[in-house]
């Protein structure tokens, strides 16, 4: 099977000698995402792989890494923290490039539109104002998001039970 079929990492596997993959959440156009283990900082982290083709031509890498860049400037409660890029050999020499980032529990408000249908006002208002504000933390950072939708905000509860 193609590697960009078959998934990338498997549950238990070790990867840089520090991050140890605990399941595979999901695929989506950039890659896939896991949950890990950082054994270094004990603490679970989101790794999101890098297309190879991204990977593969140099002038999308090198934009890519400046995208990192600017998005670890972006600090706001509504923005999910990007933390490093690696780069992960396998046994056979293949590379796999991945973003370590802040590992997020909740669901996609995707998800949640397709569980329960649309939002009213009253329920779209919070949302709208939270997204609004990363936005334009994450404008003033330079970071223009460019792709803004319901399966990339993701709902996570707060410690007061609030979306």
């Amino acid at each position: 099977m193609a590697r960009d079929q078959a998934q990338a990492f498997t549950a238990g596997q070790l990867l840089c000698g520090r991050f140890r993959v605990l399941r595979f959440i999901a695929r989506g156009g950039m890659g896939e995402v896991y949950a890990a283990r950082d054994l270094e900082l004990d603490v679970e982290v989101a790794l999101k792989t890098i297309r190879d083709e991204v990977a593969a031509s140099q002038d999308a890498w090198r934009r890519f890494k400046r995208e990192v860049n600017l998005a670890r400037q972006v600090t706001h409660p509504n923005v999910c923290r990007i933390f490093d890029l690696f780069s992960h050999r396998d046994e056979h020499g293949e590379v796999q490039h991945f973003v370590t980032m802040e590992l997020l529990e909740g669901e996609t408000l995707a998800r949640y539109l397709r569980r329960e249908g649309r939002l009213t006002t009253r329920e779209a208002l919070p949302l709208v104002e939270q997204v609004t504000r990363a936005l334009a933390t994450a404008h003033r950072a330079g970071v223009v998001h460019r792709d803004l939708k319901p399966e990339n905000v993701f709902l996570v509860e707060d410690a007061s039970g609030q979306r």
